[in-house]
């Protein structure tokens, strides 16, 4: 075990930075509902950020265009594309990793709704994570 006495905090990551917008963090969802999810992180958030980044693991496709994502009991929020338009029924895949951000207002999927491409006997969903 390291201690640090003196420590910089402007250097040392802390649970307010970490939760922030430059540093997501992964929540995972176990609601068993595609119209209304709930998750929790790997650490609580305190509250919900404008331009905040997550990564989330959706535990069922959602069967909502407007299912809401409720973090840490902070509240209900409804979830949209990356470009603010409504979801289309299972754009939300069952066990796929999504990149999140919270605008203000709305959670946008950021690969929610592209479409899956085929290369080398491989079917895979454009995006950093979906599959």
């Amino acid at each position: 075990m390291t201690f640090q006495c003196n420590a910089d905090t402007s250097y040392l990551a802390s649970k307010v930075n970490l939760q922030g917008s430059a540093n997501p963090q992964i929540c995972t969802s176990a609601s068993n509902n595609g119209a209304v999810y709930t998750a929790s992180c790997a650490s609580t958030l305190s509250a919900y950020a404008t331009r905040q980044t997550l990564f989330w693991y959706a535990d069922v496709a959602n069967t909502s265009a407007t299912p809401t994502l409720n973090i840490d009991t902070l509240g209900a929020v409804t979830m949209v594309r990356q470009d603010g338009s409504s979801l289309a029924i299972n754009d939300i895949k069952a066990g796929a990793l999504y990149r999140i951000w919270y605008d203000g207002t709305n959670t946008r999927v950021v690969e929610a709704g592209l479409a899956a491409i085929s290369g080398s006997g491989v079917t895979t969903t454009r995006g950093l994570f979906a599959s």
